[in-house]
């Protein structure tokens, strides 16, 4: 009979306890969003991930957009993306497979970030900055796709520095099949690994016996405890 019967923040009405009152979002707190005039938990998309917002993407072709004039609101956890504006694309594929997807050739210093909940920022599930630091500002990231899932790629920018103005601008996606080439030359990869097919890879460790210390033998390049 009095609001004090109910859990929460709820109230008594005609002998019912019915969520808090409301006119907009901000009233209800964290977690809880206003419809009907009544505070419900759940969250609203932001408005880049409002389903006419969203683009979706040819897995055969290159896309070029822009940045300029979209929403405000993700953000990214390999890059400070806080006040550039970001487009979400959304992939799906026919089939299970690995793509590589490049902002190459994109006019402005992107950063790129994968969603299988396009507003859910704990289901980003790879990130990519600059394909190389202070040489190329494009982005690259490898991703692996399941059949009939639904993947949200997100292009956005680095946050302005020391007051200038947030990156924004034109960008190109480019998806082939296969892991991102890595490497072109030995010299490409850190640590010593080599240069084979793109990739960079551990160098074998030896390829006669001579090569292993003691009595151990070289089979398929590694060193093994003799049969």
């Amino acid at each position: 009979r009095i609001d004090d019967h109910c859990p929460r923040d709820w109230v008594c009405e005609q002998f019912e306890c019915l969520p808090p009152p409301c006119e907009a979002d901000p009233e209800c707190g964290e977690e809880r969003i206003c419809e009907g005039q009544r505070c419900i938990d759940g969250r609203r998309p932001p408005p880049s991930c409002v389903f006419e917002s969203i683009i979706d993407l040819d897995l055969e072709a290159r896309y070029e957009g822009s940045t300029v004039g979209a929403p405000v609101e993700n953000g990214a956890t390999c890059a400070d993306t806080e006040d550039a504006p970001e487009v979400t694309h959304r992939i799906v594929s026919d089939q299970n497979r690995t793509l590589c997807i490049s902002t190459d050739g994109s006019d402005f210093d992107t950063v790129v970030y994968m969603r299988t909940d396009c507003g859910d920022e704990n289901t980003e599930s790879v990130c990519a900055d600059d394909i190389a630091v202070g040489e190329n500002s494009a982005s690259k990231l490898t991703v692996n796709v399941r059949a009939g899932f639904e993947y949200f790629l997100i292009v956005d920018g680095q946050r302005g520095a020391d007051g200038a103005a947030p990156a924004e601008g034109n960008y190109v996606i480019d998806i082939s099949d296969g892991p991102c080439p890595q490497c072109e030359v030995d010299a490409d990869c850190p640590g010593g690994r080599l240069c084979e097919g793109r990739l960079c890879v551990q160098p074998p460790e030896c390829d006669v016996d001579g090569d292993c210390e003691g009595d151990l033998v070289c089979e398929e390049q590694i060193c093994v405890e003799p049969p």
